[in-house]
C-alpha cells in the first residue's frame, strides 16, 4: 500500500536499483547489446526522470491487479495478423475515471519533446492499434523522456475520437496486400535515396544495396506477420523490410535503438518492483 506521505526519492531509494542497473544494461534475458558508459548515463538519468514523473502518480491511482507490463499482443487486422507489446496498461482505481483503463507507451528522445514532437504522436496510427488491443482503453498516454532528463505527456481521450477501426484497417491491410503482391520477388523496391539516411543514420544495408549484393530470398506470403514498427519499416523502403527479415536480430541496432531498449527494459523492472511494494488494488 502505497503511503500517503511518502516521496518518490524514497520510494526509489527502498528499491532494488542494481536490479534495475542490470536489467537496463544486459535485459531480462541477458541478450541486450552493450550500451556505452556515457549511453548509460543518460539511461540512468532519463529512468530517475520517468519515476520523477509518473511512478507516484501511477501507484496512487492505478491498480496493480490491473496492470500490464510489456503486454504481448495479436490482433488481426485488415485480414492479416499484427502484434505489438503494450508497455504498460492498467485501470483506474478510484475518482471520476475509475474502472477505466490506460495505456501508457514510453517514448524515447534524443531532440526536443517539442510541438512537432507531438504531433507526429497525434497523428500515429500506433496509438489507434493500442486501443484496440482487448479488451480495449479509454485513454493513451505518451510518455516522452529525452537523454536530458525532460519529460512530457501527450493524453489521448479515446471517447473524443471516432473510425479507429476503420482508419487501423485500411493501414495494415493495404500494406498486407502489398507485400502479398511482392512475395514472389526475391528483392523487392528500394526507396533510394529517400530512405538511405533516414534519421540521421546511413541505412545498414546500403552497400548491398549499392553493389547488388543484396541476399536473394523470398518471404511467403502466409508468413506475413506485421507490427506497428514493421509496417513503417515497409513504407519508408520496401527492400530495407525484406532484408530486416532476412538478416541476423539486431542488424540494424543504432545507438539511439540501443539506448531505448534499454530505458525500456530498466523502466520495466523500476515499475514492477514499485507495484510489488506499493501497489494497491
Amino acid at each position: 500500500m502505497t503511503p500517503l506521505n511518502i516521496t518518490t526519492d524514497e520510494i526509489l531509494t527502498s528499491l532494488d536499483l542494481d536490479r534495475v542497473a542490470q536489467v537496463s544494461l544486459t535485459g531480462k534475458d541477458g541478450t541486450l547489446p552493450p550500451l556505452m558508459a556515457h549511453d548509460f548515463e543518460d539511461c540512468k538519468r532519463m529512468l530517475w526522470s520517468a519515476a520523477e514523473k509518473w511512478l507516484l502518480a501511477d501507484l496512487q491511482t492505478l491498480s496493480t491487479s490491473s496492470l500490464g507490463l510489456e503486454e504481448v499482443f495479436r490482433l488481426e487486422l485488415g485480414g492479416y495478423p499484427v502484434r505489438g507489446f503494450l508497455d504498460l496498461r492498467g485501470s483506474y482505481r478510484r475518482g471520476a475515471d475509475q474502472g477505466k483503463v490506460v495505456v501508457a507507451d514510453w517514448k524515447t528522445a534524443g531532440g526536443e519533446l517539442d510541438i512537432a514532437w507531438q504531433s507526429r504522436l497525434v497523428d500515429s496510427k500506433q496509438w489507434r492499434l493500442y486501443s484496440l488491443v482487448p479488451p480495449g482503453a479509454d485513454f493513451i498516454s505518451y510518455r516522452g523522456v529525452s537523454v536530458k532528463g525532460k519529460t512530457r505527456e501527450v493524453y489521448i481521450d479515446l471517447a473524443a475520437v471516432s473510425g479507429v477501426l476503420e482508419d487501423v484497417e485500411n493501414h495494415f491491410g493495404g500494406i498486407g496486400d502489398q507485400m502479398v503482391a511482392l512475395a514472389h520477388r526475391d528483392r523487392w523496391p528500394q526507396n533510394k535515396p529517400s530512405a538511405c539516411g533516414q534519421y540521421g543514420q546511413v541505412c545498414c544495408f546500403k552497400t548491398q544495396c549499392d553493389n547488388g549484393t543484396s541476399p536473394r530470398y523470398l518471404l511467403p506470403a502466409e508468413d506475413i506477420l506485421l507490427s506497428y514498427s514493421g509496417a513503417n519499416r515497409f513504407l519508408t523502403c520496401p527492400e530495407k523490410y525484406r532484408l530486416m527479415k532476412t538478416a541476423e536480430s539486431g542488424i540494424d541496432g543504432t545507438d539511439a535503438t540501443r539506448l531505448g531498449n534499454a530505458f525500456h527494459s530498466g523502466i520495466e523492472e523500476l515499475w514492477r518492483q514499485a507495484f510489488e511494494k506499493y501497489g494497491e488494488n
